[in-house]
């Protein structure tokens, strides 16, 4: 969608999986609830540290959300001592498990197969995944999509079909032959075959009532971050999302 904003002529597709997200906790932390943490939060002196992977994305999004939804005061500013959570950049995957072990954040979301990652090392916690937070609307939250250039829909629509019908089986398979997929993963990821056999990613293309509201949270946050700073800028998602989305490819395999 940023992208779109400024200027690339490119559609979204369709979901390539969703779900997948926990927030994580130190280890030795007392709260072992999301509803823990957020009375822990409400009761200390100063701001607890959370931590993100990165400035735009679902994990961050998730955990930012999720907070002020319950009523807690987020910021990033580290001279705010009357918020109750401070966030920060962690600046990559790579960097999730060490922020914990030094202590420089208490907790943080994150995708699978990095919270499963941290309790395997006995290094973190999952304190909650997308379905036990509150108010519902994190149940299925997408995280990546497919996006393709228009030209490309335009003059090759058969080779756009054929991606995503390829797409869609890679996906069921990983979806429904889970141990299968692990041991694909294990060698390609390097992570040992019980953490990812703790995944629970939704493998689907499938362009659901969830997955279009939670592209529309999405471009509400990003417009609230105010990462649309071209076509976009000041339109709500109903005006743009004929712009952005094209489930054309993705209805058709599905009808089949």
């Amino acid at each position: 969608m940023m992208a779109a904003d400024q200027g690339l002529d490119v559609r979204i597709l369709c979901p390539v999986q969703s779900d997948g997200v926990a927030i994580v906790a130190d280890i030795d932390a007392e709260h072992d609830t999301f509803e823990e943490l957020v009375e822990h939060a409400k009761n200390t002196e100063i701001p607890i540290k959370a931590g993100y992977l990165f400035v735009v994305s679902s994990p961050r999004i998730v955990l930012e959300y999720a907070l002020r939804d319950v009523g807690l005061k987020v910021t990033e500013d580290s001279s705010d001592f009357e918020a109750d959570v401070l966030m920060g950049d962690l600046k990559g995957l790579s960097n999730l498990i060490p922020s914990l072990s030094s202590g420089q954040v208490e907790l943080w979301a994150g995708p699978v197969p990095h919270p499963q990652n941290a309790e395997a090392q006995g290094i973190g916690k999952i304190i909650a995944i997308l379905d036990e937070l509150p108010c519902g609307k994190w149940v299925d939250f997408s995280c990546c999509t497919m996006n393709v250039h228009n030209d490309v829909i335009t003059n090759y629509p058969e080779v756009v079909e054929a991606l995503v019908q390829a797409t869609t089986d890679i996906h069921n398979f990983a979806q429904n032959e889970r141990e299968e997929t692990a041991d694909i993963l294990t060698g390609f990821l390097g992570f040992d075959k019980e953490v990812l056999l703790k995944n629970n990613t939704t493998y689907s293309t499938e362009a659901t009532e969830n997955f279009k509201n939670g592209m529309g949270f999405y471009y509400e946050a990003m417009t609230e971050m105010g990462k649309f700073t071209g076509e976009f800028s000041g339109k709500d998602f109903d005006e743009i999302k004929d712009r952005v989305f094209d489930f054309s490819f993705v209805e058709k395999v599905y009808s089949n």
